[in-house]
């Protein structure tokens, strides 16, 4: 499965230069470009 998930964590707004930070990544993922090469 691809696709990029949020989590709330505190409401509000998002403004331009806000920060989001990666807070964990699950092992088994794959990146755009590894998924693209497996699709052509």
């Amino acid at each position: 499965m691809s696709g990029i998930y949020f989590k709330v964590l505190q409401t509000g707004f998002v403004k331009v230069d806000d920060e989001l930070k990666l807070l964990k990544k699950p092992n088994d993922t794959s990146t755009i470009a590894e998924v693209y090469n497996i699709k052509k």
